[in-house]
């Protein structure tokens, strides 16, 4: 584990046992004095930080400083040093009785007169240059003594100074764990232990990981699940660079992301969410709360990292509605997104453990975890044994392994429980991965939440039953299995289309049906030859222009496009326009990699492929090299213009990548490189209207109402001269929002009252969209007008959120040319996969697919949040010349976006 050295910003409850006997003189008292005033210097003790208890002992036992007075509102922590000197003033001399020195901890400091904090680790540290007093009638036993304590939760430190301390006796006190003893050869020497001490003391983990809670909130466990929560915090060193991420979704009827992984990295505000949470709901479903893990916290808007472990804690008290095909699937799609998923079974009805066994990763003795009330009274203790476990795991995810296929040498092996088990690690660039055969350590592969749309085109020219080309053709389908599994697939990160050919071309999958691994690899699957000898590649290739890389193809306006050629020999037939074929691909930003099934390269795909190192035998041994350039290549960069981020003093690059960064953030250049939220500034004034479709549910409609709020998030409505107008229809339409409402003074102030105005507009129950005319019309007519507080000398710009499927198509694209004679420019969205793309593209002529935007349902929407923000700036009516650059100008920055 990495854990934290000096300045440890983790609340514990740190407990001293201080040796006073005679064996220690007025000179080695101070030394000790200075050593707990500097262990105690490397936490932060406050109300709500560390708090101390001391207590001195010789012939007796003397409480010097108590937990409880730190809850004392007049307690003066600037005197805390004075306080703890005057209270160990001098050696009092006498016999050593640690025996009574840790019942005294047991009775007044650990116990419930004092008010300890069950949920902060407890830590009691043994001072001592002797050994236990037992002459006479004392007949001490030590290991009962700290069993009481260990019971509490407390955890037993002994530092021994000098020779005349016993080796057995100090282990005893520790509860024979030798990693808690401390030795110092003399007093001079205790300086030297206060790093080691302070480190085992606060034991955070500061690996780079994302962590999710999924908590229910309908049933009276709320509070013992928060009481695990809040000390499990404790346990994580939480930092936006080289620490842990932590998100938070609340389940009931459906799940709720209440904190995305990149949004908060302070403790005490998360902790402070955490504790605002109250029971809500009446029954927990618990597959829909899992699909939101998926699609809304794991993923780009969700603050998700590619290049770190991923984990999501699910909480169970056995009472949550529990579909197995519907929990299934969702696991499925987790697991496939390289999420490790911990069940959580609260309380002691069986139920929760027999739920949580159902979706935990295995092996169970790994990830199933138990919260009843002992665990929840100790919760410091059981969390830390939790935070233990997701610290031994290695960032990576496990390379595909096909379920169906036998073990070698039909043989199981078992070789690891996690990446660095104590017992049986893996090697440093191996992680333990689990397959039908059992445990083994393998090497990792990097993975990618960044949307990217990636097109297989597989040859299946051959007859059934020909074993040489069967075999050509399994290779192929086993390794783009293999090739896609790098890749988070949903709708929002990637997303992968199927092109199968020989002597002609078919969509198998297009980009818009169901994206899932699970999906995509069924569909594989299904793929066998042809029974057709030919194959015109370069047929396939136009093909796949046309009906993939398309608004036809459902191809979005975010993320690379890749497309991967899978072919098993060269062409039948001589293609003369293959180098046009693929130059019209190249133009339009499509990357072309290629891999051969045959014994050798062959030379035609050198035409095809965007670079030599993008070419592969599937018969080569670095096969797995190729799958982790082609993913880290592939997943490189994010959408979005960077401001000059905050650096710390020292100039140190906190990133090298977009790759690296959280969420939707960019590595940005400044005096140093940084992950930072783009934003854009646009340089002119502008009107942006919002013509929204309003007939949908509720929750919709909240959807594209938050939408809207993020591209005036985006666009920093707030602080720049961007006026905002909004009309919905559904058989008919309204002016929701005039342009003057955005005339308010103070930035958070317009923001704010924007927000409000939108969060009023209802959804319409009337499921009509004929409305989608009159409000073309009202927009021209009404809403851009100097009354309505319109700016005609502007950029002008319509956003048209839409079904995608409009009544009386001749008579809308009439609305839009008129409408389009006033303003700059018309930016259709469509928010399902039924959409009329014709009629959406003569809607946003004169550039028809370049402002058209598809989306597959109504929580895809965000992902547009910041392309959309750069469109509306970049292609305003002023804005026209393809080689000058925008400046987007800010009072923090400036920045350049090169068309």
């Amino acid at each position: 584990m990495c854990f934290s050295l000096l300045e440890c910003d983790t609340p514990v409850e740190l407990g001293f046992l201080v040796d006073r006997s005679g064996s220690i003189n007025k000179q080695d008292f101070e030394k000790v004095k200075s050593f707990v005033l500097t262990v105690i210097g490397g936490f932060d003790v406050s109300k709500k930080g560390t708090h101390i208890g001391i207590i001195s002992y010789s012939s007796d036992a003397k409480t010097i400083i108590s937990f409880n007075q730190f809850d004392d509102p007049n307690f003066d922590y600037g005197k805390l040093n004075d306080t703890i000197r005057d209270g160990l003033a001098s050696p009092e001399g006498g016999t050593t009785r640690i025996d009574l020195a840790l019942e005294k901890a047991d009775q007044e400091l650990f116990s419930d007169i004092t008010k300890y904090r069950s949920f902060v680790p407890k830590i009691l540290l043994i001072l001592t240059d002797g050994q236990q007093t037992r002459e006479g009638d004392i007949d001490a036993d030590l290991s009962a003594a700290t069993r009481k304590l260990s019971r509490k939760g407390v955890e037993v430190f002994v530092l021994g100074v000098g020779d005349s301390v016993i080796i057995p006796e100090l282990l005893e006190i520790a509860a024979d764990k030798d990693e808690n003893v401390y030795l110092a050869d003399n007093f001079d020497e205790l300086e030297t232990v206060v790093e080691g001490l302070v480190s085992s003391f606060c034991k955070v983990c500061k690996r780079n990981v994302d962590i999710a809670f999924l908590i229910p909130t309908v049933s009276n466990t709320l509070q013992d699940v928060k009481v695990i929560v809040n000390a499990m915090l404790l346990t994580f060193g939480i930092k936006k660079y080289g620490g842990v991420h932590v998100g938070v979704i609340t389940c009931a009827e459906q799940g709720d992301v209440i904190l995305k992984l990149n949004e908060n990295y302070i403790r005490a505000e998360i902790q402070d969410i955490l504790e605002s949470l109250q029971i809500k709901g009446s029954q927990v479903v618990l597959d829909k709360c899992l699909r939101e893990a998926s699609s809304d916290m794991f993923d780009v808007k969700g603050g998700v990292r590619n290049s770190v472990d991923k984990y999501l804690i699910v909480f169970d008290d056995g009472s949550s509605l529990f579909v197995q095909p519907a929990v299934n699937n969702a696991i499925s799609t987790l697991r496939s997104q390289g999420i490790t998923v911990m069940g959580m079974a609260m309380g002691s009805n069986p139920a929760a453990e027999t739920k949580m066994r159902t979706i935990s990763h295995v092996p169970e003795s790994v990830w199933l975890k138990s919260a009843r009330q002992r665990e929840v009274q100790n919760a410091a203790f059981f969390a830390r044994s939790v935070s233990e476990v997701l610290c031994k795991e290695k960032p990576g995810k496990c390379p595909y392994t096909d379920e169906s296929e036998p073990c070698e040498g039909d043989a199981s092996y078992d070789e690891c429980d996690l990446d660095s088990d104590r017992a049986r690690p893996c090697l440093d660039d191996m992680i333990c991965c689990e397959n039908p055969c059992g445990r083994r350590c393998v090497s990792l592969m990097p993975d990618c939440f960044s949307p990217v749309e990636i097109a297989l085109l597989v040859d299946l020219s051959g007859t059934q039953g020909d074993k040489y080309k069967e075999d050509i053709l399994e290779n192929l389908k086993r390794f783009s299995k293999e090739l896609v599994h790098g890749f988070s697939i949903t709708e929002t990160t990637a997303r992968v289309a199927i092109v199968t050919y020989s002597d002609e071309a078919k969509v198998n999958k297009d980009l818009g049906s169901g994206q899932s691994f699970r999906m995509v690899a069924n569909n594989i699957d299904g793929i066998k030859l042809s029974n057709k000898p030919n194959r015109n590649l370069e047929e396939a290739l136009r093909f796949t222009n046309e009906n993939i890389f398309s608004l036809k193809g459902g191809l979005r306006k975010i993320g690379r496009r890749v497309l991967v050629v899978l072919s098993s020999g060269e062409p039948t037939n001589r293609e003369t326009s293959l180098s046009s074929v693929t130059r019209s691909l190249t133009d339009q930003g499509v990357e072309i990699w290629a891999i051969h099934g045959g014994a050798d390269t062959s030379s035609y795909l050198t035409e095809v492929v965007s670079q030599s190192s993008y070419l592969l035998s599937s018969l080569d041994e670095d096969l797995e090299d190729f799958q982790k350039n082609f993913v880290m290549s592939v997943c490189s960069s994010k959408e979005g213009i960077c401001r000059t981020p905050v650096c710390p003093p020292d100039g140190t690059d906190q990133c090298r990548q977009d790759y690296l960064c959280p969420g939707q953030e960019k590595c940005c250049p400044g005096t140093c490189r940084s992950c930072v939220e783009t934003k854009t500034d646009c340089r002119y004034p502008m009107d942006l209207a919002f013509i929204v479709q309003n007939s949908m549910s509720e929750s919709d409609f909240n959807e594209v109402k938050s939408f809207m709020k993020d591209v005036m998030d985006a666009l920093e409505v707030g602080r720049t001269n961007t006026y905002i107008g909004v009309i919905t229809f559904n058989k008919n339409a309204k002016i929701d929002l005039e342009f003057s409402s955005s005339v308010v003074s103070g930035a958070e102030r317009k923001t704010q009252v924007l927000f409000d105005a939108i969060d009023k507009i209802s959804a319409s129950r009337d499921r009509s969209t004929t409305g989608a005319i009159e409000a073309f019309e009202l927009a021209r007519n009404r809403l851009f007008t100097t009354d309505a507080g319109s700016h005609p000398n502007e950029i002008r710009n319509v956003v048209f959120i839409s079904n995608g499927k409009l009544d009386q198509p001749e008579e809308m694209t009439g609305a839009a040319r008129n409408l389009r004679a006033d303003i700059s420019n018309i930016f259709p969205i469509s928010l399902t996969n039924d959409i009329d793309v014709n009629t959406l593209e003569k809607i946003a002529v004169p550039d028809g697919e370049k402002n058209v935007y598809l989306t597959t349902s109504y929580s895809s929407l965000d992902q547009y949040r910041n392309k959309i923000a750069v469109d509306l700036c970049k292609r305003g009516g002023n804005l026209n010349s393809e080689d000058d650059p925008v400046v987007l100008v800010s009072k923090y920055a400036s920045y350049v976006l090169f068309q």
